[in-house]
């Protein structure tokens, strides 16, 4: 089952940490990190 990303933006602000980032990966269903991986790639490397 998808969720709606107004619900998914509106959980990720009660969320607390010292640093966190939203991804939305536009165009994808349910496996966006398989289906834009060369995305999942860029934003993993980011996290390093």
């Amino acid at each position: 089952m998808a969720c709606a990303t107004s619900v998914q933006k509106e959980y990720y602000e009660t969320i607390e940490a010292p640093e966190k980032e939203f991804f939305l990966y536009e165009g994808c269903a349910h496996s966006p990190i398989y289906e834009d991986g060369v995305r999942t790639r860029e934003i993993l490397k980011k996290m390093l």
